[in-house]
């Protein structure tokens, strides 16, 4: 298979992507080498091919450091599989302590079901964007050794752009929760004082 056409059938694959929703997730707990082999099932179509998606020793690193909770019975329910499958596919871009704090906050937000399905089709759509944008180009310039070239260059460009945009929209996410950590022990502190006025004043009595 020429270069070329190993490209576009890789594009194809990115148009016609599918995420699986939290539904499709397997039903029954995973083993390891369960989850490492439903995960490539998942995403090995769209990572470069000789990549690795996800290892026992990653697994076992995120589990150590709290990323995921540690599994029941070394088994993997479907909430262990959403976040791993949101990670795997973050992490090219993001510090996992930063994948992990925004995961935690989703869910409290919305639940690990609509957190991991809006993230899935998130996925999907800019995937489809981005191959549409690059079957287009081709259309336009042909496929030369020049256009590839411009492809590669303008997508690692963008990545490098938007990773700088992600890092900041955390940033900001975090600095207000800087801010607001004081207000709120001192609120605390406050409520603290008056639960003691009030036990005092009943001792008294």
């Amino acid at each position: 298979m020429s270069r070329e056409k190993f490209f576009l059938e890789k594009i194809k694959t990115l148009s016609d992507f599918h995420m699986p929703r939290y539904n499709d997730l397997p039903e029954l707990e995973l083993y390891m080498d369960q989850v490492i082999s439903v995960t490539d099932k998942y995403l090995g179509a769209v990572f470069a091919t000789g990549d690795t998606v996800l290892t026992p020793s990653m697994i076992n690193n995120y589990v150590k450091n709290r990323v995921i909770p540690p599994p029941e019975k070394k088994k993997y329910n479907r909430g262990h599989m959403a976040k791993l499958l949101v990670i795997c596919i973050l992490k090219p871009s993001m510090e996992i302590s930063a994948i992990s704090d925004i995961i935690e906050r989703s869910e409290k937000l919305y639940g690990t079901q609509k957190m991991f399905d809006t993230f899935a089709e998130m996925y999907e759509n800019r995937l489809s964007a981005l191959a549409g944008e690059i079957g287009a180009q081709l259309k336009k310039t042909g496929n030369t050794e020049e256009a590839f070239c411009a492809i590669a260059t303008e997508n690692a460009l963008k990545s490098g752009c938007e990773k700088i945009i992600s890092g900041y929209a955390y940033s900001v996410v975090k600095k207000e929760e800087a801010e607001e950590k004081p207000e709120k022990e001192k609120k605390e502190k406050t409520e603290k004082k008056k639960e003691k006025a009030k036990d005092k004043a009943k001792t008294e009595e």
